[in-house]
């Protein structure tokens, strides 16, 4: 029983950090396509 817990959580720990990870990725797309505008913006 407390094997399936500690698999459970680890595995939902690996969930979350994948996770995580993603939506720091789709931050910096959107920081990354927000700078490339403004550059357009400016010329």
């Amino acid at each position: 029983m407390i094997n399936l817990f500690l698999i459970f959580c680890l595995s939902f720990r690996r969930w979350e950090t994948l996770f995580l990870m993603r939506a720091n990725a789709f931050v910096y797309l959107d920081i990354w396509t927000f700078s490339r505008t403004l550059r357009k913006l400016r010329e």
